[in-house]
């Protein structure tokens, strides 16, 4: 039991790493990732960690990626302990600063320049660390057939223990099962719900007319409060779901071992299709810098590769709340054959205020 949260037996095994229920993660970031594990007793449900505290790597790291140091002691030592079967694992990331980052935020030098203490984890990222849980939860159809939303209240940055809760909630609607996000100082940092079906909300969710993909421009605007064109579709885009694509990603963005995202037969992770909105953004705008806030998925089917998949969006609302300036828009993506993936509302600061603009607020 968590608060008011009632957990199932198979819920209740708390987890460390990026693969598995009531999980742990020490968040990194840059681009190639590696997995090692530690555990006090011998492990269970196959998961290669080692027995006796020992320390080894449990998958091999992504291809090309340098050796990865050992973490500290004191990363470990916040999710040293272990109790009957639960089980602990830890992912990192090879390189700090990725020359490919799409956005300057996940880099240090202009984290620090906006006032944070590092290089932000990605919104999509840290979210995508719940999946294995909540399909422990809710099961695999909650990808043909499943809704989440979630929201951000606290930033994760590079070093960070995060403890991924799912759980029933009485006061919730039959069927809802809360997800919480907490970092090793005890802030929640995520705090979200899913459940299957179709959401209360879907029905709200508004389908972009034009879908009809656009290739990239180099010559981008700036997108603005003033000149935001509210109720307009913005450009479509399309990408390929290639086996190749779907490797990358699990082995180098959102690493993991889930059966269902890697090998011959892999779908999308649902990190992936989140990833869109963000994509769709700078498809269409020119974005210096932006932090994802909060979002709402519909999932309508799986997503195999080989899937040729186009996206689209329209526009909500821009809107400025302490300095930040804020996007809000719809996503559809569709396959070839033009039938609907997944729908999302996605929330999203396109302009991050600066030192001095969010000190301008507070005199």
């Amino acid at each position: 039991m968590v608060g008011r949260s009632h957990i199932s037996e198979a819920i209740t095994k708390e987890w460390a790493g990026s693969y598995s229920p009531s999980h742990r993660f020490i968040a990194t970031h840059g681009m190639n990732w590696s997995i090692l594990g530690l555990s006090s007793v011998v492990p269970t449900n196959n998961s290669g960690i080692g027995p006796g505290g020992t320390r080894e790597r449990l998958y091999p790291a992504a291809a090309g990626a340098e050796s990865l140091s050992t973490p500290t002691f004191s990363q470990l030592k916040a999710s040293n302990a272990r109790k009957g079967n639960r089980e602990q694992g830890f992912g990192y990331l090879d390189n700090d600063d990725s020359p490919d980052i799409t956005n300057p935020i996940h880099f240090t030098e202009v984290a620090k320049a906006y006032g944070f203490a590092g290089p932000l984890v990605g919104g999509v990222t840290v979210w995508g660390w719940a999946t294995d849980t909540i399909l422990e939860a809710r099961g695999k159809e909650w990808l043909d057939d499943g809704w989440a939303e979630y929201s951000f209240r606290h930033l994760t940055f590079p070093g960070d223990i995060l403890t991924v809760k799912v759980g029933l909630n009485a006061d919730l609607p039959s069927g809802t099962w809360e997800v919480t996000m907490i970092n090793q100082s005890g802030e929640v940092c995520v705090v979200g719900k899913v459940g299957l079906g179709k959401a209360e909300w879907s029905g709200g969710l508004i389908r972009p007319q034009h879908m009809d993909p656009t290739p990239g421009s180099q010559q981008k605007e700036s997108l603005t409060l003033e000149s935001a064109d509210i109720g307009k579709d913005w450009r479509a885009m399309q990408l390929e779901f290639s086996k190749e694509a779907a490797r990358e990603f699990t082995t180098k963005k959102q690493v993991t071992d889930n059966p269902l995202f890697v090998g011959e037969d892999a779908i999308a992770h649902p990190s992936w299709s989140a990833a869109w909105a963000e994509k769709l953004l700078r498809h269409n705008f020119d974005i210096p810098s932006s932090m994802h806030t909060r979002s709402r998925v519909q999932h309508l089917s799986r997503l195999a590769t080989g899937t040729s998949v186009t996206g689209g969006a329209h526009p909500i609302d821009a809107y400025e709340r302490k300095a930040h300036h804020f996007a809000n828009f719809d996503v559809l993506l569709v396959d070839q054959d033009g039938s609907d993936i997944v729908q999302m509302r996605h929330w999203t600061i396109f302009k991050i205020a600066t030192l001095e603009e969010r000190a301008r607020i507070t005199l």
